[in-house]
């Protein structure tokens, strides 16, 4: 009904976007919201697992100080944490949402908050993240208060004040309280001399990812290698112990020979040990033939582990979810192996994406909304999403690629189409690339036609000293004259000359004034019958539908007149519904009227006109 609307006060263009701006928005004041989160929470009635009694605060069951220990004490889990936290902030991310009211609240209750806390929301996601992908459990901690609200209305979702900090708290400091049936009782956080602070729950936001049904914490996905990351360092323990012991080749100093009368005596032995204790490093020893030094080798006995580290280390970046490649090692690795390899890893930031923003959103973001009048349940157009921006480069471009194609192809509209690559909606299009090139192309197109028609006719008639006759312009009565001379000419045109040969007594000029007129006739058919067919149109698709068919009805007996055939007379058709489709899509982004846009049908005809009796022309 909005396009009806539009059609019938014939607005300019500015007014168009502002009605439609006030429409989508549909709030004029931020009004506190009738809705009681209290009265609307249902409690939960399955048994909970994992506590030790009920109304006790509980611990993680994962020993997240393990956890801890072993990012700050682990290379390979250190790596792979930062490098998946990493990745999940690489592009960015932003808010979106039709409601560009409860969009800009939304930015400025962040910005404020900022400003009270000295937390910037990127550092306070950033390091939510990390405790996201490394715990798997994010405790946000809200504190309340209207110090800061620069001049905003918000009124507390739960009573009170409404949000004006927000803290990351450590998880592994962190424990909850539940009941019987895993109802959220309390939270509180332990310092570490023992001492411990407790928050309600409206004040304190969990997020967890992977958590078990029944449980109160999420899972560290990093738990599940801990042993194999234990045991891949005891092999390099030993390895390094062997690798000491045998660095030093074992030598040994034979005297004497089995033979009677060459032995070795005490004195001989206790002499040589004397010598070879004091000899220096780069020493030289000279021996008799009784005399022979040989080295024990131990490589013929040693195991060889390489196999042993190479199974361990795979099983621990398979469990972290990365590969040799991302992890710096490159082996004989390929590109295409490389690509696919990263391709497992993109999928499980984008698994961590989703789940983070999703609760980002409904835990955090709704709340916000809520203070300040805003119904992102019941009114979808008050929704602020969060959302990553793709961090794949391919993947984006060939996402925005496929939503231009449906776009090229009716499938979509321009406004689908900017919301699916992550885009807030258009209605101004005046610095588009066709406004201001393609437009400016055209009317330049346009003009150098001009000059070279004028060349032309310079050249026909040159101008000279006694200056340049100018044929006399083609007035209404001319036209009229024309027309009268060419009909009678039609009704004659039947002759025959030899029974062999159609003779045409209308000349071109004749013909082209016919054309046009019974163009216009017919043109003003089909105004009327195009107004009358979509006074009720509700969107410039059944406008554009409407002009197809009747333009086949009133339109191609003209063409099929002027045609040398059918084909070429559907090919002119098929012209005129092609190119007024194309400029309706953009006078449709603009939100014109519906003159506006027969203003444009009547421009491609005379268009098509004009260029038909060119290539006649050129033809004859």
């Amino acid at each position: 009904m909005i396009f009806t609307e539009l059609l019938g006060a014939k607005k300019s263009a500015t007014a168009i976007r502002h009605y439609l701006d006030e429409r989508r928005r549909g709030l004029e004041e931020v009004a506190k919201t009738s809705r009681d989160p209290v009265a609307t929470k249902v409690k939960a009635v399955v048994p909970s697992l994992g506590a030790s009694s009920a109304g006790q605060f509980e611990e993680s069951p994962v020993d997240l100080t393990q956890i801890t220990n072993a990012y700050f004490s682990d290379s390979y889990i250190s790596r792979a944490v930062d490098k998946i936290s990493g990745l999940m902030f690489k592009s960015g991310w932003n808010l979106v949402s039709l409601n560009t009211q409860a969009l800009e609240y939304v930015q400025t209750r962040l910005r404020l908050i900022e400003e009270s806390t000295d937390l910037t929301t990127e550092q306070l996601l950033r390091e939510l993240g990390a405790n996201y992908v490394l715990y798997a459990n994010a405790p946000i901690i809200k504190t309340r208060g209207s110090e800061n609200l620069g001049g905003l209305q918000a009124a507390g979702y739960y009573g009170g004040e409404p949000i004006n900090g927000l803290w990351p708290a450590a998880p592994a400091q962190f424990e909850i309280k539940r009941d019987e049936f895993n109802n959220i009782e309390g939270y509180q956080v332990l310092s570490e001399g023992g001492s411990a602070v407790e928050f309600s729950t409206e004040d304190v936001s969990h997020l967890t990812y992977h958590k078990p049904s029944g449980r109160a914490y999420g899972v560290p996905y990093i738990q599940n290698v801990l042993d194999d990351v234990l045991i891949l360092r005891q092999i390099e323990e030993n390895i390094a112990r062997l690798i000491y012991r045998n660095l030093f080749p074992l030598q040994t100093y034979t005297v004497g020979l089995a033979e009677a009368g060459f032995e070795s005596t005490n004195e001989e032995i206790e002499a040589i040990t004397e010598v070879v204790q004091n000899m220096p490093l780069d020493g030289m020893l000279v021996l008799p033939e009784r005399h022979k030094i040989d080295t024990v080798s131990s490589s013929s006995g040693m195991m060889d582990a390489y196999n042993y580290l190479k199974y361990f280390r795979q099983r621990i970046f398979t469990g972290l979810g990365v590969s040799e490649s991302t992890m710096g090692i490159g082996d004989s690795t390929n590109k295409s192996t490389s690509d696919n390899q990263s391709g497992d890893l993109m999928d499980l930031v984008k698994d961590f994406q989703q789940h983070f923003a999703t609760e980002i959103q409904q835990q955090l973001i709704n709340e916000i909304l809520f203070e300040g009048g805003f119904d992102p349940t019941l009114n979808p157009d008050d929704r602020v999403n969060f959302q990553f921006i793709e961090i794949e480069q391919s993947a984006k471009i060939a996402r925005e690629n496929h939503a231009l194609q449906k776009y090229t192809n009716n499938v979509i509209s321009l406004t689908e189409v900017r919301q699916e690559i992550g885009l807030q909606p258009a209605t101004d299009l005046s610095e588009f690339y066709y406004q201001l090139i393609s437009a400016q192309q055209t009317i330049q197109a346009e003009a150098a036609a001009q000059s070279a028609a004028n060349a032309v006719a310079n050249k026909d008639m040159p101008t000279n000293q006694s200056g340049t006759q100018n044929a006399p312009s083609e007035t209404a009565a001319d036209t009229a004259t024309l027309l009268q001379e060419g009909t009678k000419d039609i009704e004659n045109k039947n002759l025959l000359t030899g029974y062999t040969q159609k003779v045409n007594f209308v000349s071109d000029k004749q013909e082209e004034a016919l054309f046009k007129e019974k163009t216009r006739q017919k043109w003003g058919f089909l105004k009327e019958e195009m107004l009358r067919s979509c006074g009720e149109a509700t969107d410039c698709a059944t406008t554009t539908a409407a002009f197809t068919e009747l333009s086949r009805k009133v339109l191609y007996p003209v063409f099929l007149e002027t045609a040398t055939s059918s084909k070429e007379a559907e090919q002119m058709l098929r012209q005129v519904q092609s190119e007024a489709g194309f400029l309706l899509r953009t006078v449709e982004s603009a939100q014109a009227s519906l003159d506006s846009v027969l203003s444009v049908y009547r421009h491609c005809l005379d268009n098509l006109v004009e260029k038909e009796f060119m290539k006649k022309g050129v033809r004859n």
